[in-house]
């Protein structure tokens, strides 16, 4: 049987609390039960809308873009004749100075690295900032709007005419 009047002394850090600062009487009312259920249905409809949101905007959005960099890229590779094997995963991208598919570090080793310093100093003249090594990759974000990645690919048609 519980009792109102009985309350243990609260304490802090293993110390007694200070006078004045006892526990309040415990109240027995349904509220608190409602409360749980209530937080028991919503929190996982919250988790559940924040997780779709995360999912858009994080994921869905700079695949989009990424997809577009990734294709635009290796397509004016293509148009200039260039040598380029392409690959992404989520917003990460990469572009290999090679004839062969890139899968390992043997094959990666086999890049054309003056050819991607060549390219990588083009684009920095364009105004387009990449990773300084063949063997890192570029990433898109939600930051990257349509206009930047349409920009991107154009000085990137004019870097690999350049440079081939």
């Amino acid at each position: 049987m519980l009792r109102d009047d009985i309350h243990p002394r609260p304490t802090f850090a293993g110390l007694p609390a200070p006078e004045g600062h006892g526990a309040a009487p415990v109240r027995r009312s349904a509220a608190p039960r409602r409360a749980w259920l209530l937080r028991l249905l919503l929190v996982p409809f919250a988790a559940v809308a924040a997780a779709v949101a995360g999912l858009v905007f994080a994921v869905l959005l700079p695949v989009c873009g990424i997809a577009t960099i990734a294709e635009g890229i290796a397509k004016a590779a293509r148009d200039a004749g260039y040598p380029l094997y392409s690959t992404r995963v989520g917003s990460m991208f990469c572009a290999f100075f090679t004839k062969g598919e890139v899968h390992d570090w043997p094959s990666a080793s086999q890049c054309d690295t003056k050819a991607f310093a060549a390219y990588f100093l083009a684009m920095l003249n364009e105004g387009i900032y990449l990773a300084p090594s063949q063997f890192e990759t570029g990433f898109v974000s939600a930051a990257h709007g349509e206009a930047d990645i349409e920009k991107t690919i154009a000085a990137a048609a004019k870097c690999f005419k350049l440079i081939a």
